[in-house]
């Protein structure tokens, strides 16, 4: 709805910008989808692509499974959309689709056929893994994965062991710098007790 809305500002102030929206196949069960769907119809908002991610997954199960097999290819007689399905990790056929799109007169959908956690085989095989808690070996592996990609596509070698000790490191500083700026003093933690009225039992409870 926020990207239907964008679009149809940008064409009153007649500004020539494109609006890209990314939407999961499980949040289309959704009717704010469907209403922003028509309103794009109804204005003809060619400044505006839909991509659906269709993983075939949402965070309570498969899709097919919490809902239905979702079919997205009636979206172009019903709204007058146009359509392009494609790979969703084919990065040339993505950009390609999105030329088509530019060059409408009227809304573009592009179906996305993904897999959830491609390219690293440990998120693969999870059946539900939209929410995945790993632990560090597993991340050590997802890093390794991603940096021997990385460094078969380009010739500046990156040593993934110093990247991942990078990562932590301004995880952890950023962490440190949070719990600093968030601390309660021993002051400011009496002012509280003493404007709350605890009793002794609640009170060593928060101290604690």
């Amino acid at each position: 709805s926020i990207a239907a809305g964008i679009a149809v500002g940008l064409k009153t102030q007649n500004k020539d910008n494109s609006v890209y929206c990314i939407i999961g196949d499980g949040e289309c069960q959704e009717g704010q989808i469907w209403e922003a769907f028509y309103t794009a119809s109804k204005r003809k908002l060619n400044n505006l692509i839909f991509f659906i991610d269709n993983n075939k997954k949402q965070c309570d199960g498969n899709t097919a499974d919490v809902s239905c097999e979702l079919d997205f290819e009636p979206i172009k007689n019903l709204f007058g959309f146009y359509f392009q399905r494609v790979d969703g990790h084919d990065v040339d056929a993505i950009d390609t689709a999105i030329q088509n799109a530019k060059k409408q007169d009227v809304c573009s959908v592009i179906v996305l056929d993904t897999v959830k956690g491609y390219g690293v085989p440990c998120f693969e095989s999870i059946e539900h893994n939209h929410h995945v808690k790993i632990n560090t070996e597993e991340i050590k592996k997802v890093f390794s994965l991603a940096f021997n990609e990385i460094n078969d596509r380009s010739d500046d070698i990156i040593d993934w062991e110093t990247a991942y000790k990078l990562f932590f490191e301004t995880q952890e500083e950023s962490f440190d710098k949070h719990l600093n700026a968030t601390a309660i003093n021993d002051e400011k933690l009496d002012s509280i007790i003493k404007e709350l009225e605890l009793d002794e039992k609640d009170e060593n409870s928060i101290r604690t």
